[in-house]
C-alpha cells in the first residue's frame, strides 16, 4: 500500500484541548446542501450506556491499532463497549435544536460519524454506507487526512476544549469548518465510498485501518458479533443519535420458511373468517 500515515490526527481534536495518543473523538457532522449550514458535535461519552471515560477512538474499539493481528486476523471487529439491549450510544445530539433552526427546516440534512487514529496503524472508525472489505490504498490516505483537516478547521470556531464536548453551528462562509463542504461531507476525494446518511435513517459503522504496509480494508464494527448501525431519531426531547447492534438479516432459506408461515397462518385466519 502507498501513501503516507497520518501522523498528524494527534491534532485532530474537537475543542483546544490536544488529544494524546494520536486518536482523535468521535465527530457527528451533519449538514444541508439546499440551507448551506452544518454541524459538528464531539460526541459525549455520557451517552455511552457503559463506564467510557472519553469517546476517543481507542476507548470504543476492542482493538490495539499498534498490535496489527488485532486487526487483520477476525472477519469484524469488536465494540469495547458493553450494549445494553443492543444499545451501546443513545443522547439526545448536543445543540442540534439550533442547526435546525439555522437551515429552515431543510429536508435534506444529512449526517455521518468519523473518529481516527495514527498509532502504529492509520484505523478510523465511521458510518459506512459501501461493502466491506479492501480499499484503496490512496483513497484511504484521503479520507484520513480530509479529517485531520476538517476537524482543525472546526477547532478554530469551538470557544470550548474536547473535555467540554461542544458542538458549532457553520456555514459555506465558513469554508473547511462547514461539514457539508467538498472538504467533508461532500468530499469527492473517496469515489466509491459513502459515509454519509439522512436523517432518521440508518448507516453501518465499519473499522478502516491500514498503513505503508498494511493493505487497507474496512471491517463490521460488532457488538457480540452483531453489526453495529449508526441513527438519528425524533425523540420526546429533540433528535438522538444513536449506536446499536442490528440483528443479521435471515437466510434465504430461513426467509423463505418465514414467508411460508406468515401465508399458513393467513389461510387460517381466512378459514376462520369464513
Amino acid at each position: 500500500m502507498t501513501g503516507v500515515a497520518h501522523a498528524d490526527i494527534q491534532n485532530a481534536n474537537i475543542g483546544a484541548t490536544p488529544i494524546a495518543s494520536a486518536q482523535s473523538e468521535l465527530v457527528f457532522s451533519a449538514w444541508s446542501d439546499t440551507a448551506q449550514t452544518g454541524f459538528t458535535w464531539d460526541v459525549e461519552h455520557s451517552g455511552f450506556l457503559s463506564a467510557v471515560s472519553d469517546a476517543k477512538l481507542l476507548n470504543i474499539i476492542d482493538a490495539n491499532p499498534k498490535q496489527t493481528a488485532s486487526l487483520t486476523g477476525p472477519a469484524s471487529i469488536e465494540s469495547k463497549v458493553a450494549g445494553v439491549n443492543g444499545v451501546v450510544f443513545d443522547m439526545k445530539i448536543t445543540g442540534f435544536d439550533a442547526f435546525l433552526n439555522a437551515t429552515g427546516g431543510a429536508n435534506d440534512v444529512k449526517f455521518n460519524l468519523f473518529a481516527g487514529n495514527s498509532v502504529g496503524l492509520d484505523v478510523h472508525l465511521a458510518s459506512f454506507g459501501s461493502p466491506l472489505g479492501a480499499l484503496s490504498g490512496g483513497i484511504f490516505d484521503d479520507v484520513g487526512n480530509t479529517f485531520v483537516g476538517y476537524v482543525n478547521a472546526v477547532n478554530g470556531k469551538m470557544a470550548g476544549t474536547n473535555a467540554t464536548d461542544d458542538a458549532v453551528v457553520t456555514t459555506a462562509a465558513d469554508g473547511v469548518a462547514y461539514a457539508g463542504s467538498a472538504a467533508w461531507g461532500n468530499a469527492t476525494l473517496y469515489p466509491g465510498l459513502s459515509f454519509n446518511a439522512g436523517l432518521g435513517e440508518a448507516i453501518a459503522v465499519a473499522v478502516l485501518y491500514g498503513n505503508n504496509t498494511v493493505a487497507a480494508e474496512a471491517k463490521a464494527f460488532t457488538l457480540n458479533g452483531d453489526a453495529l448501525q449508526a441513527s438519528t431519531y425524533l425523540a420526546q426531547d429533540g433528535y438522538h443519535l444513536q449506536i446499536a447492534a442490528v440483528p443479521a438479516v435471515p437466510e434465504p432459506e430461513t426467509y423463505a420458511m418465514l414467508l411460508a408461515g406468515l401465508g399458513l397462518v393467513g389461510a387460517i385466519a381466512r378459514r376462520r373468517s369464513i
